[in-house]
């Protein structure tokens, strides 16, 4: 019985274990809930499009035209004479598109810093009625956001059902800023009334109202300038962005006129002092020069009397310095809404100084861990200025000057009487520092050698740097030279350095390494200083070496090679080539014949080919000299670095060689007969400037370095060649292409579409990764032809995945989705059509597979027989015979 009973219960546990191995194979495949395409974030491969929305220069600008003078000859078309103020007073760094039809308005508006609009002298009341409906939202939205938001107004004339300041009107009727009572006229005195706001610098005190001016009144906007009793320019700041109404148009060009609009222009990159402590030095006085300094580089600068969050939301760099003595520090309200402001992308600059004097400012430095010493003045023996004493320290040279975006040609910095820092944050630079040969102490006798007077550093997406000490910033004399200290030594460029490095928090930071060993050409710090702002103020960080260095080079994520007269050997161009396959950008500039051979040796490691010796001309294509050549149509190549440019204005370019398909020229020369070398030898189709990918790496080959000077005019027009055409954003796409991050790619090789499947099958998938990063994939599942989608696994390492389809209703509408993601992006592939699962073509039950059914009746019969041999041994369940002795019968 024992041993029945045992084969029994095997049977019975056998059936169990088979049951539940059955089932729980079907639970592990069972789908996660489903979820739609948008819910996933996943996007196609492909080139990421550059993001013109993060740079700060050349300023976008957006000018309404549809009702506005654009027509009338010279010298009173309103269109034109704005846009040469803007040229003349703003100057080049700006590309501006006409909006047509305020239609668009809503498409177009995501792609500009600035809305410009033209006094609307030819809109009617119907018109105002359909802008207003069409505009309230984006223009609320854009403005909000950091847009800004220039009008100007005047005509007196026309529309006749509007009256006078019928462009004001849209304003109103969007809710942006209240104006009423409009009146135009012309020689009345304007009057700068408010000369703490950014649209103040480099106005005139007072000034006749020139033809085509008007009046109004607002209550809900800063009064600038009037003329005794109504409004002419009014401001506001609405969230990040702001607005302003010029109370003239340009009829006439007058000189305040343009400054205005200049000045309003500016406010894209808006600079505010603080003057809420006691604070010793305004924008008024003291600062003054500084500030029209910062005017006179596109920056607009305003002053804050009265800490106010709100005009904090609407700048991009926040000046704190000194106040009187200690008796009004800032608040910890006060600290924690600027740490709110750097924290999300603003930048910060911490002027103190030694003793009482920094009192006020320690709650904010020390928040972002800058702890200055407190109690002494740094002092040096030798190093300072002959006028004064030791306490007036001079800092210069590479030994107190570091290779920084803020100390480009900076190599002198007189000061008087600052502080150093007893500790700073972890990764921040120093940017100037003391001598190391026991020269530097404080109050003359306690040593501090290499105390750092001055670092930059990174606050989450913000930038925070600290200067030890404020005379070098203001107005004053100090020395009694005949210079203000502002401009003693090299204080202005390092002042407007650090704003501009500032001004572009917010935007991703990436180290440029200039290398400069090999005698280049052109240098940072000389004829590509332009350049050099140009990549600072679109949040690159500069650094540069006069010694080859392969540690800077591994520390850089971009290096630039100026072809120059010195050769590289074969461990420096080992170094590169090894830089470049570990994912670092390399800009190779060169020119032609003796401009183009280092840089040409170092190219020839990636693929490209021989440089030309001779200088392109060409017979029809030129702006002034041969060798000054517009690109433009055809000659353009469709690649991401030439997103947006549709016209180059070259000076002096040379041709390289594309030897094989890796190579991608992007531009290229006139395929018509009338591109040449300059000695006659044709120059037709031919690559100026190329780019390839090796390894982890990317590089950009330009055969015309010529075109980043900015202290040169190749054409003679006034521009200079950094700015002509759409160049200088040729150059800032090639940066951001260089440093673009490559996405991983990933086929779907199996089930691709047409296949009958069931059963268990195996999913499989091609991947690549350019940049060598690990990958993760998704396998994902549709059983409506992509309708939605529902996870089968996540975070697999392999190409491959065992799929139960039985665990899945029959259907002819299934596609295969996989996602795969590295540490920054993710991209994905799918069956290219629908494919089948056919499991249950007799309407099997539960999901339950022909093997899984088989098995299960085996064992079933096999219970079945077991059961019945045992009841016949027990015969039948009736009592058993047993043999044995019998009782006798009596």
């Amino acid at each position: 019985m024992i041993n029945k009973y045992r084969i029994l219960s095997i049977l019975f546990v056998s059936l169990f274990l088979s049951s539940t191995l059955a089932i729980g194979v079907g639970m592990m495949s069972v789908p996660q809930d489903a979820y739609s395409n948008t819910d996933q974030g996943a996007v196609p491969a492909g080139y990421p499009s550059t993001d013109l929305d993060n740079r700060n220069t050349p300023v976008s600008i957006l000018v309404f035209t549809e009702f506005a003078d654009t027509t009338t000859a010279a010298p009173v078309n309103e269109f034109r004479n704005t846009i040469t103020a803007i040229e003349n007073t703003y100057g080049p760094e700006f590309h501006y598109d006409n909006l047509t039809s305020y239609t668009q308005l809503s498409s177009m508006i995501p792609n500009y810093d600035i809305l410009l609009i033209m006094e609307q002298e030819r809109m009617n009341q119907s018109d105002l009625i359909d802008i207003a409906s069409a505009w309230t939202t984006p223009l609320t939205t854009f403005v909000n956001g950091g847009g800004i938001l220039i009008v100007t107004d005047c005509d007196d004339v026309f529309p006749a059902d509007i009256g006078n300041g019928p462009t004001m009107r849209i304003l109103n009727e969007t809710g942006l800023m209240t104006v009423f009572t409009p009146f135009a006229s012309v020689g009345w005195t304007n009057n700068l009334v408010n000369t703490s706001d950014a649209l103040a610098r480099g106005v005139s005190a007072s000034w006749s109202a020139p033809d085509g001016s008007v009046r109004f009144m607002t209550p809900d906007a800063t009064v600038v300038v009037d003329d005794g009793a109504s409004a002419i320019v009014a401001h506001k700041i609405i969230g990040a962005g702001h607005v302003v109404l010029l109370g003239f148009d340009f009829f006439t060009t007058e000189s305040n006129s343009s400054i205005l609009l200049a000045n309003a222009i500016r406010l894209h990159r808006h600079v505010v002092f603080d003057a809420s402590h006691n604070t010793l030095y305004r924008i008024t006085s003291g600062f003054s020069l500084f500030a029209e300094d910062l005017a006179d580089n596109g920056f607009a600068v305003s002053g804050m009397d009265t800490f106010d969050v709100d005009i904090l939301q609407a700048a991009e760099v926040l000046v704190i310095s000194i106040g009187d003595y200690h008796f009004d520090s800032y608040t910890s309200q006060e600290v924690d809404a600027i740490e709110e402001f750097v924290s999300s992308g603003g930048g910060l600059f911490i002027i103190s100084d030694f003793v009482q004097y920094g009192n006020v400012t320690d709650p904010v430095n020390e928040r972002f861990g800058f702890v200055r010493n407190k109690t002494s003045i740094l002092y040096d023996s030798d190093d300072f200025n002959a006028a004064s004493s030791g306490y007036a320290v001079i800092y210069s040279g590479t030994e107190n000057i570091n290779s920084h975006s803020a100390t480009l040609n900076v190599n002198s910095l007189e000061t008087w009487s600052g502080t150093g820092l007893e500790s700073y944050p972890t990764g921040a630079v120093p940017l100037v520092v003391g001598d190391s040969d026991g020269t530097t102490t404080y109050d003359s006798f306690i040593p501090t050698n290499g105390v750092v007077f001055s670092a930059a550093a990174t606050y989450d997406s913000g930038r925070v740097i600290f200067v030890g000490e404020t005379g070098m910033f203001i107005d004053t004399d100090l020395d009694s030279d005949g210079t203000e200290a502002y401009f003693d030594t090299n204080s202005d460029e390092f002042a407007r350095n650090c704003i501009g490095w500032l001004s572009a928090a917010g935007i991703e930071e990436k180290t440029v390494l200039f290398e400069e060993s090999h005698n280049p050409n052109v240098s940072i710090d000389g004829s590509i200083t332009d350049f050099a702002t140009l990549l600072t103020e679109n949040g690159y960080t500069l650094n540069w070496m006069t010694e080859f260095q392969p540690s800077l080079i591994s520390s850089a994520d971009l290096l630039f090679i100026n072809d120059g007269a010195t050769a590289y050997n074969a461990s420096e161009i080992a170094t590169i080539t090894s830089f470049v396959a570990n994912g670092g950008g390399l800009y190779l500039a060169g020119s032609w014949g003796p401009y183009i051979e280092e840089v040409q040796t170092i190219g020839n490691e990636f693929g490209f080919g021989s440089g030309s010796y001779e200088v392109l001309i060409d017979t029809d294509d030129t702006v002034g000299p041969n060798d000054y050549i517009v690109y433009d149509g055809a000659n353009i190549v469709n690649h991401p670095i030439t997103q947006g440019i549709t016209r180059l204005e070259l000076y002096r370019s040379g041709t390289i060689e594309v030897p094989n398909s890796a190579i991608v020229p992007i531009v290229r020369t006139d395929p018509d007969g009338t591109s040449d070398y300059i000695l006659g030898t044709p120059a037709d189709d031919l690559p100026v400037m190329a780019a390839t990918q090796s390894g982890s790496g990317r590089i950009f080959y330009s055969c015309n370095y010529v075109a980043l000077r900015g202290n040169n005019d190749g054409d003679g027009d006034g521009v200079n060649n950094l700015y002509e055409a759409d160049n200088s954003l040729l150059y800032l796409n090639a940066f951001h292409w260089l440093l673009q991050h490559n996405e991983p790619t990933v086929t779907l090789t199996f089930p691709n579409g047409g296949q009958v499947l069931n059963g268990t099958q195996m999913i499989t998938w091609n991947s690549t990764d350019a940049d060598g990063d690990s990958l993760t994939f998704e396998v994902l599942y549709s059983d409506n032809n992509g309708a939605d989608w529902t996870s089968l696994a996540t975070s697999i390492t392999v190409n491959q995945f065992a799929w139960n389809t039985t665990a899945l209703d029959d259907g002819t509408q299934y596609l295969i989705r996989v996602i795969a993601s590295d540490s920054e992006s993710s991209v994905f592939d799918e069956s290219d059509s629908v494919f089948e699962l056919d499991n249950f073509a007799g309407g099997l039950p539960f999901g339950i597979d022909t093997n899984t059914l088989l098995l299960i009746a085996a064992i079933i019969v096999i219970v079945i027989i077991l059961g019945y041999l045992c009841s016949r041994r027990r015969g039948g369940g009736k009592p058993s015979k047993k043999s044995g002795s019998k009782k006798k019968k009596k």
